[in-house]
């Protein structure tokens, strides 16, 4: 489209200049709201926000179990007012567990492995992953005739409550 039908202002060009393209430049950590119209007076807003760039990165949790074929989000993160829009996520060992672009990590057979978070500054952070054997069985011997308790949990953000459970559990069988 010609730059004509365009235009593009900010709210505050101090954090953020918007140059006729539309192109953005961001001058200082801060938010401010960058508004584009058409040449017939429609126009539509969006929030921008600017952030320092991470001087250091950590995980909430850094050594995590995962059972074989379940996953984990892991969750970088960042001092206050800084903030990044690429992170790249790398394993030392896809056969024992893969990590996707967005940080979920998968179990795919027991072992060890080292996911590596980094950003595009070289700041990154280790995460400790062991893969255990699935948690849940099947059992074919049992008796309908006797009382049986089942469980459900549901860690919410922490995948490691649930094997501290089963442990105990078992302990105590």
């Amino acid at each position: 489209y010609p730059e004509s039908f365009f235009s593009f202002s900010s709210s505050d060009e101090n954090v953020v200049k918007v140059e006729k393209s539309g192109k953005l430049t961001a001058n200082n950590t801060g938010d401010c709201v960058v508004t584009v119209t058409s040449y017939n007076g429609l126009s539509e807003k969006c929030n921008v926000s600017v952030f320092r760039e991470p001087t250091s990165l950590s995980f909430i949790d850094n050594d995590i179990i995962v059972p074989q074929d379940g996953t984990f989000q892991l969750e970088p993160q960042f001092n206050e007012g800084e903030g990044t829009s690429s992170i790249t996520y790398t394993t030392t060992d896809k056969k024992i567990a893969k990590v996707s672009k967005t940080g979920v990590v998968t179990g795919v057979t027991a072992g060890h492995a080292v996911i590596t978070c980094t950003l595009p500054n070289k700041v990154s952070a280790k995460c400790n992953v062991t893969v255990e054997n699935k948690f849940a069985r099947i059992r074919s011997n049992l008796d309908p005739s006797k009382p049986m308790v089942a469980l459900t949990f549901d860690d919410g953000p922490n995948g490691n409550s649930t094997l501290s459970i089963l442990k105990t559990l078992k302990k105590y069988n």
